[in-house]
């Protein structure tokens, strides 16, 4: 097993980041339904955890997740 698959975040307590940011983002995913927008857009340079980020909140409420890169 690679390191970095080792030892990646399994949910949102795991992430290290601004704590009300992730709140308000698991929230979104968990209330998509009742939502007006429904997107949400993840930006920022390479290598900051976008991807691990969805990954960890997908995991946490059980969602399946569909990447689609440029």
């Amino acid at each position: 097993m690679l390191w970095v698959d080792k030892y990646k975040p399994k949910n949102s307590s795991e992430l290290v980041g601004d704590p009300k940011k992730i709140k308000k983002v698991v929230e979104f995913v968990s209330n998509y339904n009742k939502q007006k927008k429904k997107a949400l857009l993840l930006y920022g340079p390479n290598g900051i955890g976008k991807s691990c980020f969805g990954y960890a909140i997908a995991n946490e409420l059980n969602l399946e997740v569909m990447e689609l890169n440029a």
